[in-house]
Formats: C-alpha cells, sequence, structure tokens
C-alpha cells in the first residue's frame, strides 16, 4: 500500500502548511481533538512531574486571526492552470497549502500554487455546524485534509506536485514522465513525519479483499542455529481506512519495538529475534553473562 503520495498531517502542521483562522475556542478544540497538540495546562503539569514526554510548543503552529491572515497571506486572483505547467524564472510569495476555516462553517482550501501565482481550491465545506455535531465535523475537516485532491507526492521526483498533473494510469508520479517540469509546491517531502519510509524495515503494509494489514518483521528460532524471518500481523484495519489512520497505526506499531530492541551493553539496535531479553542482546548475553545457546 503507497503511504507517501499524501502528506501527514503534523509534517504540514510543523512546516506551517495549514492556517487556521475562526473562533480560537474552535482551532484549539480542533488540534487537541486530533492530538497534534498539548493544552498549555498539560505542558505545564508534565514539567511540573519532570515528565520526558516532548511534544510540539503551543505557538509553533500558525494559528492566525481573520485580521492577521491578511498580512501573513496576501490575496491571489483565482487561476486557472491547465495550461501553465512548464516552470518559469518566477519569485512567488509563500503561502500555506491549506487554510482551515472554523466558526459558524468549516471550511478547508488549498492554496495551489502554479507559474503565476496561486489558484485557491475549496476541498470541504460544512454549512451551520451542528453544536451537538461538533467532534464529527471537526474530524470530517481531518478526513479532506487526509484524502486531498489538491496535491500529491510523486514517487519519481519526490516532489509535491499539483495534483492535476497527475499521471493517469493510477501511479503516484508526474503525468507524461514530465518529472521537473511542474511546478512543485512550498514544502519539503524529505520530513521524516511525510512518509511511511521510516518504518520499511520493520513494517509492511498489505491490502488484502477485506482489510488492510499491518505487519512486523520478526526474527524467530524453530531450531537453536536456523534463525527464520517472517512477517506477523499485528493489526487489520477496514478498507475505508484513510493514509493517514494506517500511517499512524503503523507508527505505533513502530513506535511500540515489539520488533527491534536495543541492548544495554553494546548500545545496539537490532531486530527483537536477536535480543537474549529486554535489555540485552544475544551476543552480550554470552560475552558478560556467559550464556551458551
Amino acid at each position: 500500500m503507497d503511504l507517501d503520495c499524501i502528506p501527514t498531517i503534523e509534517s504540514l502542521l510543523e512546516q506551517n502548511a495549514i492556517c487556521f483562522t475562526g473562533r480560537p475556542d474552535l482551532i484549539d478544540r480542533y488540534l487537541v481533538l486530533m492530538d497534534l497538540i498539548i493544552p498549555i495546562e498539560t505542558m505545564a503539569l508534565l514539567d511540573e512531574i519532570g515528565s520526558p514526554f516532548k511534544s510540539f510548543e503551543w505557538n509553533s503552529y500558525p494559528i492566525y486571526g481573520s485580521e492577521t491572515k491578511n498580512s501573513k497571506v496576501k490575496e491571489s486572483p483565482t487561476l486557472d492552470c491547465d495550461d501553465l505547467s512548464l516552470k518559469e524564472s518566477i519569485t512567488l510569495p509563500n503561502r500555506p497549502l491549506y487554510t482551515v476555516h472554523l466558526d459558524e462553517d468549516f471550511t478547508v482550501t488549498a492554496h495551489v500554487r502554479c507559474n503565476n501565482g496561486y489558484f485557491d481550491k475549496l476541498i470541504h465545506k460544512k454549512i451551520g455546524v451542528n453544536p451537538k455535531r461538533l467532534t464529527h465535523s471537526l474530524k470530517a475537516v481531518t478526513r479532506a485534509i487526509d484524502q486531498s485532491p489538491a496535491f500529491f507526492i510523486c514517487t519519481k521526483c519526490n516532489k509535491l506536485i499539483d495534483a492535476n498533473f497527475k499521471s493517469q494510469d493510477g501511479t503516484a508520479t508526474c503525468a507524461y514522465s514530465a518529472c521537473g517540469r511542474f511546478v512543485e509546491q512550498h514544502f519539503d517531502v524529505l520530513s521524516d513525519k511525510v512518509t511511511s519510509s521510516l518504518y520499511n524495515k520493520d513494517i509492511s503494509v498489505d491490502i488484502f479483499d477485506d482489510y488492510i494489514a499491518i505487519s512486523i518483521g520478526l526474527i524467530t528460532w524453530p531450531h537453536p542455529h536456523e534463525p527464520s524471518f517472517e512477517w506477523v500481523i499485528q493489526r487489520e484495519m477496514a478498507l475505508s481506512s484513510t493514509p493517514r489512520q494506517v500511517k499512524s497505526a503503523a507508527k505505533a506499531i513502530h513506535d511500540s519495538k515489539i520488533a527491534r530492541g536495543k541492548c544495554k551493553h553494546c548500545n545496539e539496535s537490532m531486530n527483537a529475534g536477536h535480543m537474549f531479553d529486554d535489555d540485552t542482546c544475544q551476543s552480550c548475553a554470552t560475552g558478560v553473562y556467559g550464556v551458551v545457546y
């Protein structure tokens, strides 16, 4: 399963690629609900008890009021980029990839960079949000960005590209193999929060007929001197799961260290199958404790 064609919300926020406008209480509610930020009160409590937990700082995200937004992001006319695919030597002001507006109505607007400026593409709108369905409406905002039709990451040139120029053959590549000729968006795809390549050594994601499987690669010992490698399914997810949901689940499994361990003696990280126990690898168990296999 290709999880790498759409940036994660974490990476978008980290690079100031999402601008929030509207009611501050709804913005705070959204960030906390999506587990993308920790409230100031919680951070103060963690500091007080000396917790090693780390998170993004509250002010690291571009949370703008409507009047601030005008000075940060200049309005630009709607442009038709159908005939503006070739890159030219131009200087454009940087804009966020998305503006999320949370007020009486919820909207998500993509700002797509092209040769002559930007054109704005409304990808989500919820009119008259019902307070009793607030959580549902906020989650819909995340789904809109998760499944955004505005951008994709080309697997060949590794750039964020206007989705209008995505190949029609079903692959996440530039149309007509024209890598380097299309205008790239202002976004660094090399961040380890953007793609799932960080987990490829230990984690496998596969799509079957009726579910998505997340597996870990484990070394087992069916015989004392004959190790074997196998993929062991850790979680099954619905086919309707979004890339972000799958990627988050894969990250949780990866971070649980089920597949890997670190020896306190040699300080080496390795597959859990080469560990004697939680803190000692097999080699150090022999050298330090005299274990004979």
